[in-house]
This record gives structure tokens, C-alpha cells and sequence, in this order.
């Protein structure tokens, strides 16, 4: 659990940068953004974990906190004694867990287009009545998560997606609201994660410990597409151009561990040739970034723009924020 737990919210150190082969530059801004983010003493000192934290151990089986004695008394089974009351807690139950909030199903099949988003939610993972930040792109009639959000069967249910339809997954950092991979290893065909090697790193070990599978087990499930900031990748006719570190300037964004974001284009784009003249009938483009809003906050946003033919006006929509 601890370690869990560092890598949530502190991020790798740098021993672990260096076994996988990052960039010595690219390992240098990871840390720094973990640390600029990071709970500070007086003196600027970065807290370590345990300072967020008081743990207890089991011994023989059982713990006390306070007035409550917890006792492991089968596999995934708990009983929780206070005073002269017990309950038993069974993590094993064989039963779908439901969202806290209603999911409002379209009940209409999404409809397959060349260059499209569909929205499963838009508030933090601090929010427990509303879907987490998430998006679908669709194109060519394949289908890309843009992060997993936490009840994701839910939600494609209710945007009219089947999971089979799902090809990939572009994963913009680690934690719990934007990288929830289970629903993803239960899906019919192994799914593509597009990200960066250190994100896909992380991502691979903290189902293990979650669960305590060995990683392999994991990575049998996913295939990874490595994407380094600066440089572009086709992916099947879409020009996938990953931004450094959620930053749309020098100055980073206070979010610990870092990520990445993504501009994403249609490589091939209709033109129509008329008599003297063309016009560019159709380029489409997501961005999916963290920008900094002020030093202490920073917000998603995500845009789809259109280019419509010449002499009129590029729109810019803002899908959602958190």
C-alpha cells in the first residue's frame, strides 16, 4: 500500500527513471513537477509519505485503531469489533459495484463517424456524485479512450459504446480518476495504451499492488504505444503530437506526477477542388491538456476545433473542464 501510494502521489525517484531509459532531461522535469507540487515544511523541505500517513500492522491476524479491532478471518474477510457490536466485511463478493451517481443512458448507439468526441465526464476525481474527466474519440469508425475513467462500463453503456469497439487508450498520467485499467483487461481484445514509458511504467505496477498480481499478468492484458513529447506518431491515420508534461508554456503545471497531454489531427484531410479555387473542407483536432490556471490550481479543458472552408470563421468549443 505504500508503495501505492508513492506512486500516486510523489511519483518515481530517479533510480527508476534511469532504469527505464529516460531521457536525462526528461527525467529531470518528471521530478521536478513531482517536486514543486509535493507538501513543503517551513524550511521547503518536501514531506516524505510518511508524513501524510499513520499506518498500522497486522500481528497474528488482527490490528487496533483506537476503540476498533479489525481480525482477518478468511480470505478477503474481515470482522470489525467495536465495543460489543462485530461486522464482518466481505471484499470477495462476486457483485458489480455501481456508480454513487445516476448514469442518464442516451439509449441510442453512438453514431460512427470519420472525427468525433464523445463526452463520459468531466469533474476531478475529488467529486463523488459526478463521472470523472474522460473523453472518447471516435474515427474511422474505430473508437480511443482518452484516460479510463473509474465505472467505465457504465458510462460507454450509456453513450451507446461496446467495449469491443474500444482500440486504445491514451493515458495521461496515474491516477485513480483518469487511470482505472481493470475494465480494460476484461475487454475481448487486448487494448493499445498510448502514452509515455514512464507513465506506462506506473501504470502497469499499481494494478499490482491493488491486487497483488504479478506485472506480467497485467501487461498480458495491454499492449503499449510509447509516445515521446516532441516527436509524432501515425496512428492508423491520426497524427497523435504528445505535449511535454501538461504545459502550454515553460511554466509547468502544479500536478504531481507529472503526465502528458495530446494534440490529436486527422493526417488525411478532405480537400475539394472547385474552378480556381480549393477550398479545405475538413481538418479536425483535439487537444486534451492541463494548463496552469494559478500557482495552487490547475484545470483540464478539452477542444475540438474545425477548419471550415476558406473566408470562414475556425470555431473553438470547449467540450468540458475540471
Amino acid at each position: 500500500m505504500r508503495r501505492l501510494m508513492n506512486i500516486a502521489l510523489l511519483g518515481p525517484d530517479r533510480a527508476e527513471f534511469e532504469a527505464w531509459g529516460s531521457e536525462p532531461s526528461a527525467t529531470n522535469e518528471w521530478l521536478g513537477v513531482a517536486a514543486d507540487a509535493r507538501l513543503k515544511e517551513d524550511q521547503n523541505d518536501c514531506l516524505p509519505m510518511l508524513a501524510f500517513f499513520e499506518p498500522y500492522f497486522f500481528e497474528n491476524g488482527s490490528v487496533t485503531v483506537g476503540p476498533v479491532r479489525i481480525s482477518h478471518i478468511a480470505f478477503d474477510c474481515y470482522r470489525v469489533h467495536e465495543d460489543t457490536s462485530n461486522t464482518d466485511v466481505f471484499l470477495n463478493e462476486d457483485r458489480r459495484v455501481q456508480p454513487a451517481y445516476p448514469v442518464h443512458a442516451d439509449y441510442n448507439t453512438s453514431t460512427l463517424s470519420r472525427f468525433g468526441l464523445e463526452v463520459l465526464g468531466g469533474a476531478s476525481g475529488f467529486t463523488p456524485n459526478e463521472p470523472c474527466t474522460g473523453l472518447v474519440l471516435c474515427f474511422n469508425g474505430r473508437f480511443m479512450l482518452i484516460d479510463s475513467i473509474p465505472f467505465l462500463d457504465q458510462h460507454l453503456y450509456a453513450r451507446g459504446i461496446s467495449k469491443n469497439q474500444i482500440t486504445a487508450c491514451f493515458l495521461t498520467h496515474v491516477h485513480d480518476d483518469h487511470c482505472s485499467l481493470f475494465p480494460l483487461m476484461l475487454a475481448p481484445n487486448p487494448i493499445e495504451i498510448i502514452t509515455s514509458k514512464e507513465i506506462f511504467n506506473m501504470a502497469m505496477e499499481k494494478p499490482t499492488c491493488g491486487l497483488d498480481w504479478d506485472e506480467a499478468v497485467i501487461r498480458e492484458h495491454l499492449r503499449f504505444i510509447e509516445v515521446t513529447p516532441g516527436h509524432q506518431l501515425n496512428y492508423y491515420g491520426l497524427l497523435i503530437d504528445p505535449t511535454p508534461r501538461f504545459t502550454v508554456s515553460p511554466r509547468l503545471a502544479p500536478h504531481s506526477p507529472a503526465g502528458i497531454g495530446v494534440w490529436i489531427e486527422r493526417s488525411v484531410s478532405l480537400v475539394i477542388t472547385i474552378p480556381r479555387q480549393t477550398l479545405l473542407a475538413s481538418v479536425n483536432r483535439v487537444l486534451f491538456q492541463m494548463v496552469p490556471e494559478s500557482e495552487s490550481k490547475a484545470f483540464c479543458t478539452a477542444l475540438l476545433t474545425c477548419s471550415l472552408p476558406t473566408g470562414a470563421l475556425e470555431h473553438c468549443t470547449v467540450i468540458h473542464q475540471t
